[in-house]
């Protein structure tokens, strides 16, 4: 039976896992490691695949083949990350540098949100649902769209760029660029931001923790804070409700995983007054069954899949 390495690159951590024998045996979380740039990450990556292996007792020999999820857009053809504004990374060039640590080993590279999108539509949320849209929020906000089990990419492979439509015209510059992007008003950072602004906070680490704390407390600058934000997030999946009339909206991301319980009542309650009476009633909202590894388990989809012509086993 193939084994496989799974890695799920995000602003705030990064997944490792490894799958055999049809099941994910073994998973790994750690800081990403911003700071080493791309190559301090591919070394933690590489290094944590290699003891999840010996922890199985499994050779680096074994390994068929790597599924990485990292944050986009990419370049799938050179194998580079072109941009990831939260990494600060540049044409990147990720597979080339984990190929160095697994040579003769193969590697498929897609975007994070896809990838997570993947997982849940095939083992989570999205089971038995033709047509599934996912949303992470986290340190950004990304999204992937699963058509009959398979991701649809578009044209220059950035299909699902959520997180960087215009919400407000006035609103703040993104790390992208531009100005008002959704990123930068219902992210984890951009929650936490406005709260200590609210506040007056100076001195502390950023952290979403924070405000969903004070609110759970009753705190009222702590409510206006997530309700502005779930207000910004109704208004973007509105759009993919009219553009795309997905069967499920799926959210995920460490923010969901956390807070679900109060985000995502407020979410709903907020795309009533955005989209239509047959809608609503049609509309399925749920969070990610695969919580933080929903990346990691549509990292296996992308390997297996770049395996398959390869006559590799990669099914039970």
């Amino acid at each position: 039976m193939a084994v496989f390495g799974l890695v799920d690159v995000g602003g705030t951590k990064t997944m490792t896992g490894i799958w055999r024998d049809g099941a994910m045996v073994a998973v790994e979380k750690q800081p990403t490691a911003i700071g080493g740039g791309g190559d301090g990450t591919v070394a933690v990556v590489a290094a944590s695949i290699k003891r999840l292996l010996r922890e199985r007792h499994l050779d680096v020999g074994e390994l068929v083949g790597i599924g990485v999820a990292v944050p986009g857009p990419l370049d799938l053809d050179r194998g580079l990350v072109r941009y990831a504004a939260n990494l600060g990374w540049v044409d990147y060039p990720f597979i080339e540098r984990l190929s160095q640590a697994f040579p003769g080993v193969a590697i498929a590279m897609d975007d994070d949100s896809r990838c997570a999108a993947w997982g849940e539509a095939l083992h989570g949320a999205g089971q038995e649902f033709p047509i599934v849209w996912y949303t992470t929020v986290s340190t950004g906000i990304g999204s992937g769209l699963i058509i009959e089990g398979k991701p649809y990419r578009g044209a220059q492979l950035m299909a699902g760029e959520l997180g960087h439509i215009t919400i407000d015209l006035a609103g703040p510059v993104c790390a992208c660029g531009k100005r008002g992007c959704l990123e930068t008003l219902a992210s984890g950072p951009a929650m936490a931001r406005h709260f200590y602004e609210m506040r007056g906070l100076t001195g502390i680490p950023l952290s979403a923790e924070n405000v969903f704390r004070a609110l759970r407390t009753g705190d009222g600058e702590a409510r206006a804070v997530v309700s502005r934000a779930m207000q910004y997030l109704a208004m973007a999946l509105s759009y993919v409700v009219h553009l795309v009339n997905p069967d499920i909206l799926v959210l995920g991301g460490g923010i969901v995983v956390h807070q679900g319980d109060l985000l995502l009542p407020m979410l709903r309650r907020e795309m009533r007054g955005h989209i239509l009476s047959v809608q609503d009633t049609h509309l399925l909202l749920r969070p990610a069954q695969l919580g933080e590894q929903a990346g990691l388990w549509g990292a296996y989809e992308l390997i297996a899949s770049h395996v398959q012509g390869r006559g590799i086993s990669d099914r039970p």
